[in-house]
């Protein structure tokens, strides 16, 4: 027998039965068509570049999805207000502190200022676009601060005095353009904790995408936690996952949210 002969076995008539070279071939391209549809959806999942607020999902008061259902207060891990959809935050990445060494947890004439422009709310979260960081002030007091990523120089997070609107967990990002040269491109994202804060599809919500927050990363800036390039946001404020958690928790539907340069 040379070596280029397959191996046979014989058949209950004693003739030897060849192995079907067709078979064994479309097994084989199943296989690997398998493996790479499951590279897709693990290895190779869009990153960077993936939150875009669904069209749907714009109005204060209007339901985002077809699907969603209410949230009722149940006294322990949900607050009055805005709805829910199912889904989860995939590969969450850790969040890489000291990467700034500004400290935005003092109290500003300028907030000041600010707050009592507002009629000094006794709850309030404050963003600062040119300082990249927010606070949650509680009667004057600083309970929370974290540095943020805002919106891109091209689609910048609105300045203004603002409420929460919807709050809505765990929710999905729709991106408004499927063009990968419009500056409005981007993948459906799914994340945790999303608040809404302005008309127009403006959230404080926290990112699976990111993994460093302060001055200056809302432009064009090297993540080095993901190893990848990656621009500001859309136009919400990316804010780390357990401030988010905070936020939505204490701060109730009408809360002022103040954005200021």
């Amino acid at each position: 027998m040379s070596s280029s002969d397959i191996p046979t076995t014989p058949n209950a008539q004693g003739t030897p039965k060849r192995f079907n070279a067709k078979a064994i071939i479309l097994i084989a391209a199943i296989i690997i068509v398998g493996v790479a549809v499951l590279l897709r959806f693990t290895l190779l999942l869009p990153k960077a570049d993936s939150e875009n607020p669904s069209p749907a999902a714009h109005l204060t008061g209007a339901p985002p999805f077809g699907t969603a259902t209410p949230v009722t207060a149940n006294g322990s891990n949900q607050a009055n207000g805005g709805s829910y959809l199912s889904g989860a935050t995939p590969y969450a990445t850790p969040y890489l502190s000291g990467y700034s060494n500004v400290n935005p947890s003092v109290d500003t004439a300028q907030e000041q200022a600010l707050r009592t422009q507002d009629g000094d709310p006794a709850k309030v979260i404050m963003v600062s676009l040119s300082g990249q960081f927010l606070q949650a002030f509680d009667h004057d007091k600083i309970v929370k601060w974290t540095f943020v990523t805002t919106g891109r120089p091209e689609l910048a997070t609105p300045t203004g005095f603002f409420h929460v609107g919807w709050k809505l967990t765990p929710f999905e990002f729709m991106p408004i353009s499927k063009d990968p040269k419009s500056v409005e491109f981007g993948f459906p994202s799914k994340v945790q904790y999303a608040i809404e804060f302005a008309d127009g599809g403006y959230y404080i919500h926290d990112v699976w995408w990111r993994t460093i927050y302060g001055p200056g990363l809302n432009n064009d800036h090297w993540d080095p936690g993901r190893a990848e390039w990656s621009p500001g946001s859309h136009g919400c404020v990316n804010t780390p996952l357990p401030i988010v958690q905070f936020l939505f928790l204490w701060a109730p539907v009408g809360t002022p949210v103040i954005v200021f340069q």
